[in-house]
């Protein structure tokens, strides 16, 4: 949060106006200690919180600036229970608006009318968040005559009348503003209601939907004469179901009981906390996610003339300047490369760092436009949407930082480690499998991004012996048709492609003894074909069904790690957008993998430590772009949540105004060529670093002024690089590389210093990862065993799974990461059974070998089956596709129990897929 006088002392919408006003909405969540301390001591203004009845707000007064902001109510919960609320006429807009926001405005008039008057000559605004927002247009109304500089909202719900918004539009124009984000619900109830003022509307990736004229009154006459109600209001079936949700949630949680929410601030009612998960749009309406949004776009127009441009020009110039916060700072990697004009520290490398300019490193690419064209020569391989992949030189990084079309690059890397018949029975499966119900997912598709499957296994192949594997794309491999190659409606053009018919004409030549599989399609290391097994195995020998066990298969064999006879690495987050990319077009029909399209659930079991944790990072992005936000239909992503809880590899570190703290970590000799951290601190606060090795060396301190660091510590070249104001979400990173160079990297007690310059965050706290890998030589000393979920399963619309065992009460594995995620979203959304599950085993003579296997790894699979059960359930009944959200919610409501409390570890509850099945298909 930030709020300076200058940005809001002048009339007239600026996205720093927005960042300011949004702040103070934030702030008037605070308890009343805490937003005393930052109006005075951080901010430097003058201010107070004031309350009467349910109605909370505060001021914020500059020596020029004057600002009213009021927060939403902490009854969310019951609001929702009963939108049909009548209008009643106000005096104030001449016309009818929602009865209960007047009666709302009316127990705190007085206070603000006070406020007004202290406010002075200054330049005055009003603003809210949720049902503050429409407080806040009542008391802008009120006080018209005062000619505030506008009233913004966020979040706002429709409240008026068609001869309110005729009011509201001739009375205000352009200067009233409400920003939405995404399918934020309230923005779209009561339907009874309607909208004006200027829209502006941001997708799920953030990017700003509503173009043309901006809100300085240039050409929008027309458009706020219009409804503009941005995202559609929801049905009169929908409100109805969101009523009656609202009312069972609502009367099922203790209307006195607190927890903490950040949905509507620090502390809200339990119902508002079981809300978010099992309403579609409410997660999109918590304040933190419109902070988030204001304040990237006041950082990408810091440099400029920030007002609202009339066309795209405001939002589209990048900022010249790198090291002011340009796209040298949207990397998420280094550029591995000769010169010095590579930015942030680089990746552990695989090889030796020399590598020329002409070198090229895959990246994945976040656009402003999809009118962007590469630089020449640059490779692409996936392109959909606001996100691309490829590969690029030095030189095209160079190109691409100064392209205004290029919003954020990151620069793939290797991932982490893999994580890891009654689990089926367990949740219900089984259930649907038999008569009367009869349901075994052939109207759908399992796709896997993994290690791949043993394409002899008979778990993967129908009766009469032949595959069902519709192709199965081998990053790796090399010597036969890429993607592209046989099919031009891909345009992956690495790897190997193998088809449906040519993996028969592969088993018809093994059994016959002509020919001997590749070892490649064996899967030697065998995890994805133990996944396989769970989401869509057919019984066979000792394996029971799984999940799905007539369902289609879709395997990509990724490509994240690098090996002497292999092709360059393509690093985790080029590999898996490509394959997610792949994935869906293949399931979209029409090509020679599949001509009739087909539902598609996809099942990812590897992920990565290091990141933001937060879903703004381009991969996690990437990953939301792909099912469109979670609003495509037929098209669901499932991660496996992760092993880490156990494992030492997240720390959190408190650290105080103007003190030192230390973060310490126990290295073993075990050789590697890099340890690799990432740490993310608040936008707010101020903290240098500087290393010490086990030598006692140590490193200067890394801050703002001085932000990289290079130096050699007992033998090991230790890289440090912090980035003020990430661009991805305005948080600061710190990147940490500890090298085998010259010797091989220190064991013992390695130490990372912290001094917090200025904390002036609520946390002040400094959050850090290690990658993790196969021989974990990294453990914290103090470790914290929340927000260790494995990125990209804390992406927004990707249901990330914890692991049980298949008992009741059930028991969540020892290792099974942790929520929440580092922006308070509840992540898990489930668990399901991932201890000892029993599938197939693979690349032996036994062809129907099974293995017993733990993990989350194992879990997700679970789900991803009942996925791909509901969609070839729906596709034979004719009913509509649903979309990832959809399925999200269905999978919190439904779990085991009562989906009214959600748990670091275990989510909203176990897995039950015939209640999920029963609630999506009757």
């Amino acid at each position: 949060m930030q709020f300076t006088d200058e940005w809001v002392a002048q009339r007239g919408f600026s996205w720093k106006a927005a960042y300011a006003l949004v702040s103070a909405c934030r702030l008037s969540y605070e308890p009343t200690a805490e937003s005393r301390r930052v109006l005075g001591q951080v901010w430097r203004v003058q201010g107070r919180v004031f309350r009467a009845g349910s109605t909370e707000g505060l001021l914020a007064m500059g020596p020029r600036s004057a600002v009213i902001a009021f927060r939403g109510t902490q009854g969310l919960a019951d609001w929702m229970s009963n939108l049909q609320i009548p209008p009643a006429h106000s005096a104030a807009f001449g016309a009818a608006v929602h009865s209960g926001f007047l009666a709302a405005y009316a127990t705190v008039a007085h206070l603000v009318d006070r406020a007004v008057q202290e406010a002075g000559g200054r330049t005055l605004w009003f603003t809210g968040h949720s049902l503050g927002g429409a407080i806040a247009v009542i008391a802008a109304a009120h006080h018209r005559a005062r000619h505030p500089a506008g009233v913004v909202t966020f979040g706002q719900p429709r409240m008026l009348s068609d001869g309110a918004a005729g009011f509201m539009t001739s009375a205000f124009g352009s200067s009233y503003v409400r920003v939405v984000n995404d399918d934020d619900v309230v923005a779209r109830i009561p339907i009874i209601y309607r909208h004006s003022g200027r829209l502006l509307h941001f997708d799920f990736a953030g990017a700003l939907e509503s173009e043309g004229a901006g809100p300085d009154g240039r050409g929008v006459a027309a458009e706020v004469a219009a409804e503009n109600d941005g995202p559609a209001r929801v049905s009169p079936e929908e409100e109805a179901a969101i009523e009656r949700t609202a009312r069972a949630v609502d009367a099922a949680v203790p209307g006195g009981e607190l927890e903490f929410d950040g949905l509507e601030g620090r502390v809200a009612r339990g119902a508002d906390v079981a809300i978010e998960g099992v309403i579609p749009g409410v997660p999109a309406h918590r304040i933190d996610a419109y902070v988030q949004l204001m304040r990237v776009r006041a950082l990408a127009t810091e440099a400029e003339d920030d007002t609202f441009d009339d066309g795209a020009g405001a939002l589209l110039r990048p900022r010249d300047d790198d090291t002011e916060g340009g796209l040298e700072s949207s990397f998420e990697m280094g550029f591995e490369a000769d010169d010095a004009e590579s930015g942030d520290a680089a990746p552990p490398p695989q090889t030796p760092r020399a590598s020329p300019r002409s070198a090229r490193q895959p990246v994945v690419i976040r656009l402003r436009s999809e009118a962007w064209v590469p630089p020449a020569g640059m490779p692409v391989s996936s392109r959909f949407g606001q996100f691309a992949t490829g590969r690029a030189s030095a030189a095209d990084i160079d190109a691409l930082r100064r392209d205004p079309m290029v919003g954020a690059i990151e620069v793939s890397r290797e991932a982490g480690i893999e994580e890891l018949d009654e689990s089926v029975r367990f949740v219900g499966a089984a259930d649907i499998h038999r008569p009367p119900i009869d349901e075994r997912g052939d109207q759908a598709i399992v796709g896997l991004i993994d290690t791949g499957v043993d394409i002899l296994h008979q778990a993967f192949r129908r009766p009469d012996g032949s595959t069902r594997l519709l192709a199965l794309w081998d990053q790796r491999g090399s010597g036969g048709a890429t993607p592209a190659a046989q099919d031009a409606a891909f345009t992956q053009d690495h790897g190997r492609l193998y088809l449906g018919a040519e993996i028969d004409a592969l088993i018809a030549a093994h059994e016959a003894g002509r020919q001997e599989v590749p070892e490649r399609l064996r899967d030697l290391a065998g995890h994805g074909t133990h996944v396989a097994g769970i989401a869509a195995g057919r019984a066979v020998g000792g394996m029971a069904d799984g999940m799905a066990p007539e369902a289609a298969i879709l395997c990509v064999v990724a490509a994240i790690t690098q090996r002497p006879d292999e092709p360059p690495s393509v690093g985790y987050s080029m590999s898996h957008v490509d394959a997610l990319a792949f994935l869906r077009r293949a399931a979209q029909g029409g090509t020679a993998v599949l001509a009739p399209p087909l539902p598609i659930a996809i099942n990812v079991s590897l992920g990565m430590n290091a990141g933001a944790h937060d879903g703004s990072t381009t991969l996690e992005a990437a990953f939301d772009a792909i099912t469109g936000g979670g609003r495509d239909p037929d098209c669901v992503i499932v991660k496996s949540a992760g092993n880490e809880r156990g494992h030492a590899g997240h720390a959190k570190v408190s650290v105080a105004d103007g003190l030192l703290a230390d973060l310490s970590w126990t290295s073993s000799s075990r050789f590697r060529e890099a340890d690799y951290f990432e740490a993310w601190i608040d936008g707010m606060d101020d903290v240098a670093f500087r290393l010490i090795a086990p030598s006692g060396e140590a490193s200067v301190f890394t801050s703002f002024d001085a932000p990289e660091t290079e130096v050699t510590l007992g033998g090991n070249l230790c890289r440090l690089h912090l980035k003020e104001l990430h661009p991805d979400n305005g948080a600061h990173r710190l990147v940490i590389s500890i090298l085998a160079q010259p010797e091989a990297i220190q064991s013992g007690a390695w130490r990372l210093e912290m001094h917090g310059r200025r904390m002036v965050s609520a946390a002040r706290e400094v959050h850090i990862w290690v990658e993790r890998t196969q021989e974990r030589p990294i453990r914290f000393d103090t470790q914290d065993p929340e927000m260790t979920l494995s990125v990209p399963g804390t992406a927004r619309t990707v249901i990330a799974v914890g692991a049980c065992n298949s008992e009741v009460p059930s028991r969540l594995n020892d290792s099974s990461s942790w929520g929440l995620t580092r922006d308070g979203r509840r992540k898990p959304e489930l668990c399901a059974p991932g201890f000892q599950i029993r599938s197939a085993q693979a690349g032996g003579s036994d062809l129907q070998a099974v293995v017993a296997k733990s993990g989350t790894s194992m879990a997700a699979p679970h789900v991803t089956g009942a996925i791909a059960l509901v969609m070839s359930r729906r596709r034979k009944l004719g009913l509509a596709p649903l979309n990832a959200v959809q399925f999200q919610t269905a999978l919190i409501r439904t779990v085991r129990g009562s989906p009214l409390h959600h748990h670091v570890g275990a989510g909203y509850g176990v897995l039950d897929a015939r209640a999920l099945f029963e609630d999506l298909t009757t």
